[in-house]
């Protein structure tokens, strides 16, 4: 439905645009317009233009759309074409940066210029990790209370820069791919390396994998991890997807839903960061999941803290009576144990 849409919109734009312009679709939901001898102002009352005409869309059923728009003068400041289409990029991530809906001329003064100047700089680092093999996982025991014998196994991304000594959390990297929209790319690397280490190691029980909000939310997802367990013949038992609280409440239903097929496929689910979120019995009551991870910041000097033992008292026992495992992060002493 949504490329049906923006099929539509396209003809729109076309329509509202002269003769001696060119438009076109860059992908995505992103299209870009060549004005040709027009000033400042006219281009600004074009893309006001453009602007109201997808405002008022109208769809069935009923969708709020709305868009941003970047625009850039073709000056003669530069000899390079490329540089104008990408003046007119950074101008649009500033119109998003700023609020979404609005539209905005580049300006090289503009702070997010920098900004966005980074996020693509950690974006060429990924994707040479990528091809390089610079990209890891690395394997964190889940151990049992009792026994002391290893539930399974996390999987933790790290990233190899040869310019820093040590790895590289995703914390530093990922929020630049969610901003450009990139994050698949990371997405779609740990399921496949997270199911090629299932195949190397039929010792290791299950593994859980991190993903993004985002990727619960994609029609590709349930494709993909079919596809990568059918060509690394592991089980779907094995494997362990983390959801936080966050990727529910951006669509709930969409979410719901994926995450059911993946776990009618057989695919295990853990609730990451439990306990810290606004809607978290309501998280529980919907998403189907084997495990529940308690947050760390419950467990983080747990034997001084009474008010965190009773949460962590109750949150085991709701979780029992729902027949679903806990998981309690940053266990880092006896005391805690």
């Amino acid at each position: 439905m949504g490329d049906v849409i923006l099929k539509r919109i396209a003809r729109l734009l076309a329509s509202r645009l002269r003769k001696t312009d060119t438009l076109s679709r860059l992908g995505g939901d992103e299209f870009a317009a060549l004005l040709y001898g027009v000033d400042r102002e006219q281009a600004l009352a074009i893309a006001k233009d453009l602007h109201h005409i997808i405002e008022v869309y109208q769809t069935d059923p009923p969708l709020d759309i709305n868009s941003s728009i970047g625009l850039s003068l073709i000056d003669g400041s530069s000899s390079d074409p490329d540089q104008y289409l990408v003046q007119a990029d950074i101008a649009l991530y500033v119109a998003k940066k700023r609020g979404r809906n609005l539209i905005h001329f580049y300006d090289p003064k503009d702070k997010e210029s920098e900004e966005l100047q980074q996020c693509k700089e950690w974006a060429r680092k990924v994707r040479n990790a990528i091809e390089k093999g610079d990209l890891s996982l690395h394997l964190q025991p889940i151990l049992h209370l009792e026994t002391g014998s290893i539930e399974h196994f996390e999987a933790l991304l790290r990233l190899r820069l040869p310019e820093e000594e040590d790895l590289i959390a995703p914390g530093r990297f990922i929020p630049a791919l969610e901003e450009l929209g990139l994050i698949t790319l990371i997405d779609e690397w740990v399921i496949r390396h997270a199911c090629l280490l299932l195949r190397e190691y039929p010792s290791i029980p299950h593994l859980s994998v991190n993903l993004s909000a985002h990727i619960f939310r994609d029609e590709t997802l349930l494709p993909l991890v079919k596809k990568t367990l059918s060509e690394t013949g592991v089980s779907p038992e094995r494997l362990i997807f983390e959801i936080t609280e966050t990727a529910s409440l951006i669509d709930m239903a969409q979410t719901q839903r994926i995450i059911a097929e993946l776990h009618d496929l057989g695919c295990q689910f853990a609730l990451d960061d439990f306990g810290t979120g606004f809607s978290t019995f309501s998280y529980i009551k919907h998403l189907p999941a084997e495990y529940l991870k308690i947050d760390g910041s419950f467990i983080k000097n747990l034997s001084q803290d009474p008010i965190n033992q009773a949460l962590v008292r109750s949150i085991n026992e709701i979780a029992h009576i729902l027949g679903k495992k806990t998981i309690a992060e940053w266990v880092e002493d006896d005391a805690t144990l």
